[in-house]
């Protein structure tokens, strides 16, 4: 889960950011849907520092759809245990803890390294005490330290906060309560009195799926199959090598997950790259040569009885001819013989 677009704001009010007294807000501070922001502009007034304020425009309706997201998901996380309603006294590893109305009398101290996350989600109210604080021991710091609210937040007079506070309703921060973090309100409004709001200069990303994992895929090429191991990334990329032979081809191969190989790969192309099976020799093809052999087969067992049909008919011919000559030579040396 990341901030988005909300990364650079410290306040964010659905209605309204209200404040009194000389506040200073290191950050962006937005307004959205609402459009009001009194008491900002310099001393004697609240005083917005490395930020922009605001108001009813595109950049504070962003922010404020990427709080709406950052909500759900925290909603979505595993829970780790349950805690409260008192967190003050209490020393905390990293992980997702859930209570009905959370409150904070004293300290609470948060134990883990810079990358160790905590998320506390009340389904109700969190109200803090005077005075009270969040601590860090291990090298946990403000950056990963959420506060999901189901309605309202209430930190009281000198409270030394820390973390991201997503409250679906509003948030009140009394006279001299100071966060590291930030406050974001949905629906209602953001109310200040003398207070200093940092938002926190650091990377705000929960963990999510890994970005790459160790993969088993498999390949075949040539008649043959072979079966490999790669690395896929986010970014749908990886390689995979693989071994395999089957008699006809040339060795199988494999490819890692996230990359499709090309169905247009030839015989040409190199080891390591899935190639299609050997196609069937084409059946139209087959088709023509058995009908080629068929006609030639049949030429062959009629070709002489035709030869000899047309020896018969030339035969009959010359019979013919050599009947009329005779006959014709006949009559003409009877009637030579009669002249004379």
């Amino acid at each position: 889960m990341n901030m988005g677009l909300a990364t650079s704001y410290a306040v964010v009010g659905g209605e309204t950011v209200t404040n009194t007294g000389p506040s200073v807000i290191h950050g962006d501070l937005g307004v959205s849907p609402g459009s009001a922001a009194p008491g900002f502009g310099g001393p004697p007034s609240g005083l917005v520092i490395n930020g922009t304020i605001h108001t009813a425009d595109a950049e504070a309706a962003g922010a404020q759809f990427a709080a709406g997201i950052a909500y759900r998901d925290i909603s979505t996380r595993a829970k780790t245990a349950d805690v409260g309603p008192e967190l003050g006294g209490q020393t905390l590893p990293s992980g997702v803890y859930d209570g009905g109305t959370l409150k904070l009398t004293g300290a609470l101290t948060l134990n883990g390294n810079s990358a160790a996350v905590f998320i506390f989600r009340a389904a109700s109210t969190l109200i803090t005490a005077p005075g009270s604080s969040v601590k860090f021991i291990g090298g946990a710091n403000a950056c990963n330290v959420f506060w999901q609210i189901g309605s309202s937040a209430t930190l009281d007079t000198t409270t030394a906060f820390a973390g991201t506070v997503l409250a679906s309703v509003s948030i009140s921060a009394k006279t001299g309560a100071t966060v590291v973090g930030r406050l974001l309100a949905s629906t209602g409004a953001v109310t200040l009195d003398d207070n200093v709001i940092t938002r926190p200069f650091c990377s705000q990303t929960l963990p999510s799926s890994p970005a790459s994992s160790a993969t088993t895929s498999t390949g075949t090429g040539g008649g043959g199959t072979g079966a490999g191991t790669g690395t896929g990334t986010a970014t749908g990329t990886g390689t995979g090598t693989g071994t395999g032979a089957a008699p006809g081809g040339p060795p199988g191969s494999a490819t890692a997950r996230g990359v499709v190989p090309s169905t247009s790969n030839t015989a040409t192309t190199p080891v390591g790259v899935a190639v299609p099976r050997v196609a069937t020799p084409s059946t139209a093809r087959t088709t023509s040569q058995i009908a080629l052999t068929s006609q030639r087969v049949h030429l062959a067992q009629t070709g002489l009885p035709l030869v000899l049909m047309q020896l018969l008919g030339w035969a009959i011919v010359l019979a013919v001819v050599g009947a009329g000559l005779i006959l014709g030579s006949g009559r003409f040396r009877a009637k030579y013989s009669g002249r004379h």
